[in-house]
């Protein structure tokens, strides 16, 4: 295989995946190493994270490097197999979907057998989601705002920056009051509420998503529809 052949090989297996590409894939298309090498010294790919290479005319995104962690976790699979073994999921979950104010340290995955990385940069949680609790946002597996939250509530102690999320997640009109409530319900006490509903209301009491929040008390009978909202008390 010519240089020239190389690359577009390369272009081929990049074109449904971001415009990346792992060593195991392209050495199992027929490039050899020594030709990855050329190319990389030519400028026509750059590596991106080890054992990921991204084509020069590829954009730089704000998700770029979690996407190349992500096709790290499993080289040989391809975007457009739709394996959702491994997920984004916690903090970088939560940069996917654009809540929250918390920065990823590292990219955090899930996926349901034990993994451990060398990669300072990786985390991996264990744990078997159901097919419901994985999106898939521009091809990448990501968890469900629910699940999201979910997991960043088991391990974020700070009121106000899960109360972030919370009022982030809640903004999206995919997700319902009572998906957020049982997301939370198992850190309600820990945060001194009652409930994983009642920790809900406090959090999202003034949400930009007012109008959403009105309906649930309006049909949950907790407000009269003239009745103002007014800050609910802290325990």
């Amino acid at each position: 295989m010519q240089t020239i052949e190389a690359l577009t090989t390369l272009g081929f297996i990049a074109s449904t995946q971001w415009s990346l590409v792992t060593t195991q894939q392209v050495i199992a298309a027929g490039v050899t190493r020594n030709q990855l090498t050329r190319l990389t010294s030519s400028g026509s790919i750059d590596c991106v994270r080890n054992g990921v290479y991204a084509l020069s005319s590829a954009s730089y995104g704000p998700f770029q490097d979690l996407r190349a962690a992500w096709l790290a976790t499993e080289p040989m699979r391809g975007v457009t197999r739709q394996d959702f073994s491994v997920s984004v999921s916690g903090i970088s979950a939560a940069a996917v979907y654009g809540i929250g104010d918390l920065f990823p340290m590292y990219h955090e995955f899930t996926s349901p057998r034990r993994r451990q990385s060398s990669i300072y940069d990786v985390r991996f949680r264990r744990r078997s989601l159901p097919r419901d609790q994985i999106v898939l946002i521009d091809g990448l597996p990501v968890t469900s705002l629910p699940r999201t939250v979910a997991d960043i509530a088991e391990t974020c102690l700070d009121y106000e920056h899960l109360a972030d999320i919370v009022r982030g997640a809640y903004e999206k009109p995919e997700v319902t009051a009572a998906e957020l409530s049982a997301a939370l319900a198992p850190v309600a006490r820990r945060h001194g509420a009652e409930n994983g509903e009642a920790l809900f209301l406090e959090m999202v009491r003034h949400s930009p998503a007012t109008q959403k929040f009105r309906e649930y008390l309006e049909i949950t009978n907790r407000i009269d529809p003239k009745t103002p909202l007014a800050p609910l008390p802290r325990n």
